[in-house]
């Protein structure tokens, strides 16, 4: 299952999620022999944005307690 960082957009916090679980899935039940370049990189893409969502977050967080 590969995905775009441009496909990520519309997602919800708990869709980037199940993406995640579902790519963790595909690369545990590939062959040794198959390399899974393009799923570590979308896994890569997906945690990205959970990690730059979850920072912009808290930085609302941070702003509204400075006022």
């Amino acid at each position: 299952m590969l995905i775009a960082r441009h496909e990520l957009k519309d997602l919800c916090v708990e869709g980037l999620k199940a993406k995640r679980s579902a790519l963790m899935v595909d690369l545990a039940r590939m062959t040794p022999y198959f390399v899974p370049t393009l799923a570590l990189a979308c896994l890569e893409i997906v945690n990205a944005e959970l990690v730059s969502r979850a920072c912009a977050k808290v930085s609302e967080v941070s702003m509204f307690c400075w006022l």
